[in-house]
């Protein structure tokens, strides 16, 4: 897959699961493929938990492909579906962020709900977290049943 979103979700200090350095160092990996790509990097992130980490920020300081989405609610899915609309995003999305079995199932299972056929969904799983290894897997149990979301290694 060459052309893609990558959706960050809350890679917030408010957030535990985003504080691992193994997350951290594989969302880095994602980050990297799609500048290299050229491809389009939103970062969702949850109102009054925080700036996004900041050597995720460091990465894109030069890049001009990102956008940032607000939101103030678990379920960023209208916020990120209005924000994939204003930048005419591709209709492959690539998910990583936290929680998996929160923010990120949430926000992931709004947008394949409401466009089941527009978007083709993938989550890289090694590029998601949660408080707990369960819990992740978890979250990621509950998206593989959803029919156009793709569970991937990064």
């Amino acid at each position: 897959m060459r052309k893609y979103t990558l959706v960050i979700i809350d890679m917030q200090p408010h957030f535990g699961a985003a504080k691992n350095k193994i997350l951290l160092s594989s969302i880095k990996l994602e980050i990297a493929k799609a500048i290299k790509l050229n491809n389009h990097i939103m970062f969702v992130r949850y109102i009054g938990c925080g700036k996004i980490s900041s050597g995720l920020l460091k990465m894109i300081i030069h890049y001009n492909n990102v956008s940032f989405v607000n939101k103030d609610d678990q379920d960023g899915g209208h916020e990120t579906l209005m924000a994939l609309s204003v930048y005419n995003a591709r209709t492959n999305l690539k998910f990583c962020g936290v929680n998996t079995d929160e923010c990120v199932r949430d926000t992931i299972t709004h947008i394949a709900m409401r466009y089941p056929k527009r978007f083709k969904i993938h989550v890289m799983e090694n590029c998601c977290y949660s408080y707990s290894e369960a819990s992740h897997k978890g979250g990621i149990c509950a998206l593989s049943k959803i029919e156009n979301v793709y569970i991937k290694a990064a």
